[in-house]
């Protein structure tokens, strides 16, 4: 997997043109990718957000074997007993403290000052943080609720992240400029190319395993039936998959 996250890294000509905004397509360690692209931007205060807290793990867990110098804020409840409060934080010693926190966005919405009803992560919103990344942006993002909780960041960067950001591209959310996008496919074709110019056996790109990919027909009556859409309590809808 560290092949991959090479060439991930290598591309710094695509993050100069995410500008303030941008999304971050990919379905290969995206942990890893962000921290790195967290050290290049040279983020002190960053904040993860997800509507998927189960994920926490693999954020933690990657930050524990790879990352050097932040410390990581949650009380999400996988992994609180192995991470620090905010009040924790603050007894730390010393100037210029790098952290990484990390937020369900439920949690965030319960907030008061993000829209809920609870006293809590005030400080959250006093900050004024350098990135924040949006995980497993395609879930739960597009409500009222939840512009109105990410309004009240103050950032300087926005990085979302999706393996399938189908609906947010199709929606136009995106500059092509916006986006990098890096798939298995794409993976293959750097494998295949570095294979044939230096026929290594080992090395970045070759040591991944092959994939085979397969297509099917859709028949006429399916496609016909799928154009058409179908029919739910007297109002047409499309059909998707």
């Amino acid at each position: 997997m560290l092949s991959v996250i090479k060439l991930l890294i290598l591309k710094k000509s695509k993050w100069k043109k995410l500008n303030s905004y941008g999304m971050l397509s990919h379905v290969l360690v995206k942990t890893l990718t962000t921290y790195d692209f967290m050290k290049r931007f040279r983020a002190t205060k960053t904040l993860i957000v997800t509507n998927r807290p189960a994920i926490a793990d693999s954020w933690y867990n990657d930050y524990k074997k790879f990352i050097d110098g932040y410390h990581f804020i949650s009380t999400a409840d996988s992994i609180k007993e192995k991470t620090l409060t905010r009040e924790e934080f603050n007894q730390i010693e010393g100037f210029g403290k790098k952290q990484i926190t990390f937020l369900s966005l439920q949690d965030l919405k319960g907030a008061k000052v993000f829209g809920g009803s609870f006293n809590k992560l005030k400080w959250v919103a006093d900050l004024e943080w350098d990135l924040l990344v949006i995980d497993e942006a395609h879930e739960a993002v597009d409500t009222d609720k939840t512009d109105r909780a990410f309004e009240n960041i103050k950032r300087k960067f926005t990085l979302h992240l999706s393996g399938t950001p189908f609906k947010a591209l199709a929606e136009g959310k995106f500059s092509s400029e916006q986006i990098y996008n890096w798939t298995y496919l794409d993976e293959q074709k750097s494998k295949n190319k570095v294979s044939l110019k230096n026929s290594q056996e080992s090395g970045d790109h070759t040591d991944m395993p092959d994939l085979r990919l397969f297509n099917y027909k859709i028949s006429d009556i399916t496609a016909k039936q799928i154009e058409e859409g179908i029919d739910i309590n007297g109002e047409k809808c499309s059909t998707s998959f």
